[in-house]
């Protein structure tokens, strides 16, 4: 949910998905 909840996440939709921050 921290995913969800983190702006820099929201930057991207595929970390919005993924239970963990994958920046790729």
């Amino acid at each position: 949910m921290v995913a969800l909840l983190d702006p820099s996440r929201l930057s991207s939709p595929q970390l919005f998905t993924l239970p963990e921050p994958c920046e790729l």
